[in-house]
Order: C-alpha cells, then sequence, then structure tokens
C-alpha cells in the first residue's frame, strides 16, 4: 500500500513540472484516493467509529492532494503511512485492554 502511494505520488511530481499534471493530478488524486479507501475498508479498517484521527489524516491528505502544485508533495505516501500507524496503535490498545495475545 505504501509503496502505491509513494509511485503515485512520484508521477504526480513529475507531472507537476508540466502543464498537463495541472489537468490530471485532480483526477489521479481522486482515483488514488478512492482505492486506499477501498483498500482500508477491505482491510476492515473503520474510518467513523469514534477515533477522529484517521478520518482527519485521511481526509486532510485528500484536500492537500487537490491543490495544484502542492499534490506534488508526497501527502498520499504520508497519509497512508499515518492512517496505518493508527489503525496498529488502535489494535495493540484493544489488544492490550482484552488481554488479546
Amino acid at each position: 500500500m505504501v509503496a502505491l502511494a509513494g509511485s503515485i505520488d512520484a508521477i504526480q511530481a513529475l507531472l507537476a513540472f508540466v502543464f498537463l499534471g495541472l489537468l490530471v493530478n485532480g483526477l489521479i488524486s481522486l482515483f488514488a484516493w478512492l482505492t486506499f479507501y477501498l483498500w482500508f475498508k477491505l482491510s476492515g479498517v473503520t474510518f467513523l467509529d469514534g477515533q477522529t484521527a484517521k478520518i482527519l489524516v485521511f481526509a486532510g491528505g485528500a484536500l492537500l492532494e487537490q491543490i495544484p502544485g502542492v499534490n506534488a508533495l508526497p501527502a498520499a505516501t504520508l497519509t497512508v503511512i499515518l492512517t496505518i500507524a493508527i489503525v496498529k496503535r488502535e489494535d495493540a490498545r484493544y489488544n492490550k485492554e482484552n488481554n488479546v495475545a
């Protein structure tokens, strides 16, 4: 998942330097975020379960990717990494509270 996000960010960064990037990067971002949302949902990640951190990180990254020029930054990669870290932290807390080995 992180490799795909990094690849998408690299493509967007390269396209940002040509006029075509202004036209296409928004569509690439939209497709990427829909892909990652579906991927997380299929992996059992919920975004509206009382934890605001995941939805803020995910929505914030999506908004950053829609700003021309800013979408050349690796926001998708950072968002995926942060979302995975939040989910791992939640899982560890759940396992500790419920004595799951």
